[in-house]
């Protein structure tokens, strides 16, 4: 009910006085009594943040388990579809065992010593080249079958395991079907292929041997004719285009070598006021680290410096707004203590209050020496910042004061506007080295394919191409 910090606060507040005020008469201060105030504030406030902690943590603990739910839920389901497709592959083959599939059968051709007899005519051919039992067969028929069941991934693979055990023609045979004469190819494997016409047997077969288009009898290989190949507009252009690709990797292997080279014979040496320099080894010439922008690359400190002025600009904006309501002299200063003697605080001194944060800031973002800091130290820290919190310094003192710490910031703040700004560097550097990529590519973490290419981009030339 009374779990708000500020209730708790005055309830304490209140406990204390009443326990001051009772029989015991026992002598309590205001400060006392207020004190005790804040310390149950504070407490009331610290279990407002707790409750608060442990209700955030709990929905991030309910939203965690919601998508651990959600993940075994689609796994779930993945796994359930897998099951029932392997169930449903198992039905398949169960029922083709049972006799769903059965192999074509037929009259033997007649046999002569264990071979077919050449002149008769074949009472069973093998379809496509092979015999209905061989594995080709079978492989070939089982893909068929699974494909109309629905089964492509697995026809497929059948379908390249036929592939392997395809027969091949070991020669022809004339052989005689309704008293014509016709050619059946006779397998190495044993099996006899479905005859066709003499007229299609003796068919010359068309093969492009790259110069020319050559006819050859397929039964004994012999050329019968050939006709040479003229070289069309497609076959020009491939050319050239297989040309282009050989000599762009060429220049990729030497651009490569080139970056390696460079890489191995630089030494970087990290400045933290002027940046990155690149020491060639072999001459001994520095020369300042480029940035994929065409400048140089700014040290540590610069940059510090630099970010650190930015920020002192608006903090002493701000300042320069509360000088003219602010305490500056002595006499106002007393005044400022008197009243806060009774409890007041004046308008100029609630300035000076503000003032004197600014002034802490303004302070720890100037330039300092390393080490342990003494007072004389803080004294001159505090001179940098124009005493702007100073009660006793008048108003215009701290104005000419700021405005020198403003223009020196100014002139640091500026130098990283000024260098990004200037339109001359980019379009005076139209050339980058190939140790500037390698640089480039081991500072940024991309490889120097990407560095050359966002050069090229952007008009560079490489290494003087």
């Amino acid at each position: 009910m009374f779990s708000d910090p500020q209730t708790m606060g005055l309830l304490s507040a209140a406990a204390q006085m009443s326990e001051r005020s009772g029989p015991s008469r026992q002598r309590s201060s205001i400060g006392q009594i207020l004190g005790t105030g804040m310390g149950g504030y504070v407490q009331g406030k610290q279990a407002v943040e707790d409750r608060a902690m442990q209700q955030e943590q709990m929905k991030q603990a309910q939203m965690m388990r919601e998508m651990q739910m959600k993940e075994m839920q689609a796994e779930m389901a993945q796994k359930e579809r897998a099951q029932a497709e392997q169930a449903r592959l198992q039905d398949f083959f169960s029922k083709r065992q049972m006799g769903g599939a059965q192999a074509g059968g037929g009259m033997q051709q007649p046999m002569q010593g264990g071979q077919p007899q050449p002149g008769a005519a074949p009472q069973q051919f093998a379809p496509g080249g092979a015999g209905a039992s061989t594995p080709y067969a079978e492989r070939m028929q089982l893909a068929d079958e699974l494909r109309r069941a629905g089964f492509q991934q697995q026809a497929d693979a059948q379908e390249t395991s036929a592939l392997k055990f395809q027969p091949k023609v070991k020669n022809w045979q004339e052989v005689q079907v309704g008293g014509k004469v016709m050619y059946a190819p006779y397998y190495e494997d044993g099996n006899v292929g479905q005859p066709v016409p003499l007229e299609v047997a003796r068919k010359l077969e068309k093969v492009d041997s790259g110069q020319s288009n050559d006819m050859i009898d397929p039964y004994t290989g012999q050329i019968k004719a050939s006709i040479g190949k003229k070289q069309t507009l497609e076959s020009l252009a491939s050319n050239a285009l297989t040309a282009r690709g050989q000599n762009m990797t060429d220049s990729r292997a030497r651009e490569l070598n080139e970056l390696t080279r460079q890489g191995q014979r630089t030494q970087i040496i990290n400045d933290p006021l002027n940046g990155p320099m690149l020491i060639d080894k072999a001459t001994g010439q520095a020369r300042p680290a480029i940035g994929m922008d065409g400048q140089p690359v700014r040290g540590e400190q610069t940059l510090k410096r630099e970010k650190q002025a930015q920020g002192l600009v608006s903090v002493i904006d701000s300042a320069e707004k509360l000088l003219d309501g602010a305490t500056g002299s002595y006499a106002g200063a007393s005044i400022d203590q008197a009243n806060q003697f009774i409890g007041r605080a004046t308008p100029g001194a609630q300035n000076i209050a503000q003032l004197k944060v600014l002034e802490g800031s303004i302070m720890m973002n100037q330039p300092r020496m390393e080490g342990p800091q003494s007072d004389k130290d803080v004294m001159l820290y505090r001179q940098m910042a124009g005493q702007i919190g100073d009660p006793t310094v008048p108003a215009a003192l701290k104005k000419v004061a700021l405005q020198s710490i403003k223009e020196i910031n100014q002139r640091y703040a500026g130098g990283a506007q000024q260098q990004s700004a200037s339109p001359s560097a980019p379009e005076a550097r139209k050339s980058i080295s190939l140790s500037d990529i390698a640089e480039t590519a081991r500072k940024s973490g991309r490889t120097t394919a990407e560095v050359t290419a966002a050069a090229r981009a952007r008009g560079y030339t490489i290494g003087g191409q």
